[in-house]
């Protein structure tokens, strides 16, 4: 265990630059890394593959660096990772048929033929055996043949019946012929056949079960074939050598993962562990678990030291010299890719809850956990450092006390409210202990406080499926009319006017509830409920997936079709209009309405007023204060963002750092809008001085709400003038031709918009 903390100590230090903030317009992701499918080396080395991103460990100095979209990856959904120690290159396969080449600098080249072909079958790149100059690629529908050294693709095998697409699992090779493992069974051609790429010279083994042969290699000249169950423990291992084929160990029969040769020994890797096999049929060493967990091992590497590294689902990258000694290697990152609602500290501490549920708000019955991301670095809330929670499924929202930020609440899809305390619960709130009510599920799916502190919270499938928790520890539950325990309820928004705005299932609408300020007494309470008609709230359509309030007041609905606002959400009660619009933008001479092709997911609203807007299928956008322009937009194509389908957005207000919680994990950028300042308080400039090689922006930060900015030479010059995103104003070093200014040093005149409060900082050039 001693050897284990070391390890971890060392990674930790070596990652301290990766907790640093990032510059403005610059991106990060927040991945998981404990799922490891895939290991391989490149020099000294040594990479890991999860699903989503890969890191590598590098045996000379202890370092771990991250490898992704953003420095240098083409895709995602990796699958393989395959060594050519020919060309000291890595080859990366992924489940779309992308395959990227690292090479040992660190740069990246993509070979994209395979992703590009225009053909039915499936394309995922299953495993690539390198030989020589040549790299043979097992994917979905056949064999592809690359040239390492031209990095191209040579041939294409089709090698079923016809021509027909099979799923090819591995490629092997033994003496002058070549065997595919596929899910029909075992092919096999001579190397020697004029045309591999003609079916007519491959056949099907008949020797063993025509059936899913999952894995095949080579060891001691001796070809080994995995023929795989779909039972539970059923597998069955053959060997071929000197042209016959037989049992190898007809007792070897877990469910086997993958075959290797491992130093000249054959490897078993199973769903439980690893073996080392005699050539005779015996076990030879064999370990199932660490020193505090059961493996789950999918690949092994040994270097040229005889240590074994391995790819661990559960654990990560796993090495041991003895296979009893084990040492873990994991980045720092989350604990999984699922994310659903954000909380922010005033110290810049970000809280995510993992949670989530179905879009007819069923529960997928996720563990219990709660991301912490502060200075830089994650960990995790769960019932490992926090029992009393073991039983709370599905965490879906949490909520930080504004007026104690000491305070948090989440809130479980399946068994109620979770106080915490300095990140410890400390309380659970169910149907024993307050008046939440349970049907089937003590289901939270919203929460916020009031400007009184008041905790008002959704408790879907209920009787009474608004409640509040006061200051003082009582509870009140109230009904909502034509809302009862049949009924899923969704989120919970608190507008200026301290009305409770509910979601309601898909095509109903919203729920909009008012206490008149008066918690106890219901005799003065007023409750609607919105829908599509004129003066009942004239939604577009009532299918609603996000809300958010504006730093105006104003609610804006994030719908099947696009986005509506509420500008006037206090004339709800009054008899006032208050009905939705949607936002008219111009195209091209072209009138139309705010995304109204799009399904808007989450809605983020930053200290600029501005909006985040996250889509189904259509990545993010960031419009202007009142959504008539479109300020940037990231999909897959134009950034490193994990996926186009945005399940939520969160932003870190102090830093300005946005958060998009995407199906494939979490990334964020680095925006520019952050929480302003009261009075100028500690104004300074960011990098300064600005040296020659910098081409960033430099951001002035910790201003005024919307200060104006005036930035002028030593003569009294103005040279740029910008106002302030909420308390930061950027600048690109540039005058208002566009010209770089010169070296030297530059003032920065910053002032209220009333002009009573004022400051002045400098930034100095060097060139």
């Amino acid at each position: 265990m001693s050897r284990i903390s070391i390890l971890f100590i060392v990674l930790f230090i070596s990652e301290l630059l990766l907790g640093q903030e990032i510059a403005i317009g610059q991106w990060r992701v927040h991945l998981p890394y404990y799922n490891c499918i895939s290991v391989a080396p490149l020099g000294s080395k040594i990479f890991a593959a999860t699903p989503t991103g890969i890191f590598y460990y590098d045996k000379q100095d202890n370092s771990i660096e991250r490898v992704s979209k953003i420095n240098g990856l083409s895709d995602l959904d990796i699958n393989i990772l395959a060594a050519d120690p020919d060309r000291k290159q890595l080859l990366v396969g992924y489940k779309n048929g992308n395959i990227d080449i690292i090479l040992e600098d660190g740069k990246t080249q993509n070979i994209s033929d395979i992703k590009r072909k225009n053909i039915t079958g499936d394309k995922t790149i299953n495993n690539v055996l390198v030989l020589g100059n040549i790299a043979y690629v097992s994917t979905g529908f056949g064999i592809v043949v690359l040239d390492l050294n031209k990095k191209e693709v040579k041939d294409t095998y089709l090698i079923n019946t016809n021509g027909a697409f099979i799923n090819v699992k591995e490629v092997a090779i033994l003496n002058s012929e070549i065997f595919a493992a596929t899910e029909k069974g075992l092919f096999k051609a001579s190397l020697n056949a004029p045309n591999l790429a003609n079916f007519e010279y491959w056949s099907l083994v008949t020797q063993i079960p025509q059936g899913n042969i999952n894995s095949i290699t080579t060891a001691n000249n001796i070809l080994y074939a995995n023929y795989t169950s779909s039972k539970i423990d059923q597998d069955t291992l053959y060997q071929y050598q000197n042209g016959s084929w037989n049992y190898f160990n007809s007792a070897v029969v877990q469910n086997a993962r993958r075959l290797q040769n491992i130093g000249g020994n054959l490897v078993r890797i199973t769903w439980y562990g690893v073996s080392f096999l005699n050539t005779n049929g015996s076990l030879g060493q064999t370990f199932g678990s660490y020193n505090f967990g059961n493996a789950s091992p999918y690949q092994v590497y040994q270097d040229i030291d005889g240590k074994l590294w391995i790819a661990d689902f559960n654990f990560g990258l796993v090495q041991t010299n003895n296979k009893v000694d084990f040492s873990f290697i994991v980045p720092n990152g989350p604990t999984n890719t699922s994310s659903s609602s954000y909380s922010a500290l005033s110290n810049g501490t970000l809280y995510v809850a993992r949670g989530n549920t179905d879009d007819t708000w069923g529960n997928f019955y996720l563990p219990p956990e709660i991301y912490v991301f502060k200075e830089g670095e994650w960990s995790v809330i769960n019932k490992v450092n926090n029992v009393l929670i073991t039983d709370m499924l599905d965490v879906l929202t949490v909520v930080v006390n504004p007026k104690d930020e000491k305070q948090m609440y989440a809130g479980s899809y399946f068994n109620g409210l979770i106080e915490f305390k300095d990140e410890k619960a400390t309380q659970i709130y169910n149907e024993n202990n307050s008046t939440l009510e349970r049907n089937f599920r003590c289901g939270i799916s919203g929460m916020s406080f009031d400007n009184n502190g008041n905790l008002w919270l959704v408790n879907t499938i209920s009787n009474k499926p608004l409640h509040v928790l006061k200051p003082d520890g009582s509870w009140k539950g109230y009904t909502l009319n034509g809302v009862n325990n049949t009924v899923f309820t969704g989120r919970l928004l608190i507008d200026d006017f301290g009305k409770k705005w509910v979601q309601l299932p898909r095509g109903t609408g919203l729920f909009v509830y008012d206490d008149n300020g008066t918690i106890d007494d219901v005799s003065d309470d007023k409750q609607t409920i919105i829908n599509e008609t004129v003066g009942k709230g004239g939604l577009h359509t009532t299918t609603i997936y996000a809300m958010a309030k504006d730093l105006d007041g104003n609610i804006w609905i994030g719908t099947d079709k696009g986005i509506s606002v509420f500008n006037n959400p206090g004339g709800v009660f009054t008899g006032a209009v208050f009905d939705a619009q949607q936002i008219k933008i111009e195209q091209n001479g072209v009138v139309s309405y705010l995304l109204e092709s799009e399904e808007v997911t989450a809605i983020a609203v930053d200290k600029a007023n501005r909006k985040w807007i996250g889509t189904r299928s259509a990545g993010v956008f960031l419009v202007s204060e009142d959504g008539t322009s479109e300020i940037k937009h990231f999909d897959t194509q134009n950034s490193p963002i994990l996926s186009n389908s945005i399940m939520s957005i969160g932003i870190n207000h102090t830093t300005g750092e946005v958060f998009f919680g995407t199906e494939k994990g979490i990334i964020s950028y680095k925006s520019d809008a952050t929480e302003p300042s009261e009075n100028f308080n500690g104004v300074y400039a960011y990098p300064n001085p600005v040296k020659p090689d910098y081409t960033g922006v430099i951001a002035i930060k910790n201003l005024v709400e919307n200060a104006i900015v005036k930035i002028t030479d030593t003569q009294g010059n103005i040279v740029y003038e910008t106002k302030a995103l909420g308390g930061q104003a950027v600048w690109n070093g540039r005058k208002f031709n566009g010209d770089k200014v010169s070296s030297g040093v530059y003032l920065v005149f910053s002032a209220s918009t009333d002009g009573a409060k004022t400051d002045v900082t400098k930034i100095l050039f060097i060139k």
